[in-house]
């Protein structure tokens, strides 16, 4: 054998070992992805598909976190690895919500300290942000923080675990949704299961392609997709355009009653209900010609001699039908129940019509009467409240809000019990609210007549005085229907009455301050009379006295001045 027959032996050999290595290693990273795979779809409820998303995702790809971003009827809610859950108010960052706009993934690059290995530094961190979508629609975004370089390797193996977690996810999500939706938006429903179960079917078509194109150890997984097929919920069939099924699950069982032996490979025509056999065979040259099946409805029947109604999706592959169905009996039985009843209300709404129109005529006589009542109240020269039984007020007039200093706003619904309410007595005494007039008469029900209340007025931060009279309304029953209070502003009177009581005391006080005056002038010219009288008599005596010197010296008075000048006093 010649070198160079030898070495061309060796590259190949060197070429089959790569190919091994490779073959190896895709096999290794597949069966991490089914095992991911079927971890999820063991445990059923949204939280729980999501936490066992999370855990087993981070055990196989590691990082120093994972979330999961997804919504439920347009609210976003999140969740990650380390067990936090919360509701978000909108997209936390612009990568997040990009991916949401654009359905594509995303990769960022980090330094080798994100990863937290303790290692010596060999790689850096990468962060996956991946969308999980049903075709076009991205049902959550999932975020894988900080994966080391190794990793990498494994990237073009997740879209398959992505588009099964996807798929999973929305069927979780639907099943979140409200029970009113439900009723409402069925057909929407059905439409958006049928569309899963298109992207299960190319899933799994997708799946076993990968199988047939990697090695023989990749084919022995599709027993793992057996069980995937044999765990749903819906009714799966493969058949044929010879109308034979060849291949169904378990769940055939429970909805005809018959064993999968006796199904699988029977006529599946000898089954339909005679009157939907012309339909159904439209339906399989349909199929034949290559143009998938949506929303198709027959009869088949059951072993206990009873038909089932199943709602079908169908895809053709060539002369194979790859189908879908749900049992929907109960619900043509309630749309056959809904017909009937909707007969029985229409005659039902016919009485109900001509009821409505009287109480229509008789609703628009009361508030022609509510009207002229209301007008009148306004119209009234003083100011009118209306308390409900509770004290409430719903009924008064403008002069009303004026005087007690409220808008219309502040006063609707206020009861006699507000603490904003401030009224005092005649001496300025603040007064209970079982004081106030509307409350005694809703206790004693009797009038309440003539009251002077003093309002403190919070607007305008003043005083006014007014007369209030309350009157309750009696029931024929003898109970308290309303209680009308009027009050009118005697403010002005009020300040006048108090202006002459401060008149009367400043003059009481003057006068009093007067007769003192008097009284002590009256002392005073007393004393001054008696100095007077005095000095009269003293005068009368000093004449006397000088007369008798005149005489006795037989001349006259000498000093004829001084006693002119004692004369003219």
């Amino acid at each position: 054998m010649s070198e160079q027959e030898k070495q061309l032996s060796a590259q190949e050999v060197e070429q089959l070992q790569a190919r091994a290595k490779k073959l190896a290693m895709e096999k290794s990273y597949f069966q991490l992805v089914m095992q991911m795979i079927t971890r999820i779809s063991e445990t059923p409820g949204l939280e729980n598909v999501i936490d066992s998303m999370l855990l087993n995702t981070m055990n196989v790809l590691g990082g120093s976190n994972l979330q999961l971003y997804y919504k439920i009827d347009e609210q976003l809610y999140y969740a990650d690895v380390m067990g936090k859950k919360k509701q978000l108010v909108g997209y936390p960052d612009e990568v997040i919500a990009r991916v949401y706009k654009t359905g594509r993934e995303e990769e960022i690059e980090g330094g080798f300290e994100d990863t937290q290995l303790k290692t010596a530094e060999f790689t850096k961190a990468y962060t996956w942000v991946y969308p999980l979508k049903i075709s076009s629609e991205v049902i959550a975004v999932f975020r894988m923080k900080n994966l080391h370089i190794d990793m990498r390797q494994l990237y073009e193996q997740l879209p398959a675990f992505f588009n099964f977690a996807a798929l999973v996810l929305k069927n979780e999500i639907l099943g979140q949704s409200r029970l009113q939706k439900i009723n409402l938006q069925l057909e929407a429903e059905v439409a958006t299961r049928k569309q899963t179960e298109k992207e299960l079917r190319i899933a799994k078509d997708h799946l076993e392609a990968a199988v047939e194109e990697r090695t023989a150890e990749l084919r022995e997984k599709s027993e793992e997709l057996d069980l995937f097929f044999t765990s749903t919920l819906d009714l799966l069939c493969i058949a044929d355009t010879d109308g034979y099924f060849r291949k169904l699950n378990p769940e055939w069982e429970k909805a005809l009653g018959y064993p999968l032996d006796e199904l699988i490979g029977r006529r599946f025509l000898d089954l339909i209900h005679p009157d939907d056999l012309e339909s159904t065979l439209q339906a399989i040259a349909a199929l034949s010609d290559q143009n998938p099946l949506l929303n198709f409805t027959n009869r088949y029947l059951h072993k206990d001699g009873t038909y089932r109604w199943l709602e079908w999706r169908s895809y053709p592959v060539a002369s194979t039908i790859y189908a879908s169905a749900r049992d929907i009996t109960e619900r043509m039985k309630m749309e056959a129940e809904l017909a009937e009843r909707s007969a029985e209300l229409k005659e039902i709404n016919m009485q109900l019509s001509h009821e409505l129109e009287e109480r229509k005529a008789f609703i628009e006589k009361l508030a022609q009467s509510e009207k002229e009542y209301y007008a009148l109240v306004h119209q009234l020269q003083v100011a009118v409240v209306v308390h409900d039984p509770d004290s409430s007020i719903h009924i008064y007039n403008d002069l009303a809000c004026e005087l007690l200093g409220l808008t219309p706003e502040q006063l609707e619904g206020k009861t006699a019990y507000d603490p904003e309410w401030h009224f005092f007595d005649e001496q300025g005494t603040p007064l209970k609210p079982d004081q106030y007039p509307v409350n005694r008469a809703l206790v004693s029900k009797e009038a309440v007549r003539d009251l002077v209340v003093g309002v403190q007025r919070p607007a305008s931060n003043d005083q006014i005085w007014v007369l209030s009279h309350a009157n309750p309304i009696m029931s024929s029953g003898g109970e308290i229907v309303q209680v009308v209070v009027t009050f009118i502003d005697i403010t002005d009177k009020v300040k006048s009455e108090e202006e002459i009581r401060r008149f009367n005391t400043e003059l009481e006080q003057l006068v009093e301050e007067r007769t003192e005056k008097l009284t002590e002038t009256n002392k005073r010219l007393e004393g001054f009379n008696e100095i007077m009288a005095e000095r009269e008599m003293r005068v009368v005596e000093i004449k006397q006295e000088v007369n008798l010197l005149s005489q006795q010296l037989g001349r006259e008075m000498p000093y004829k001045e001084i006693w002119n000048a004692l004369q003219e006093k």
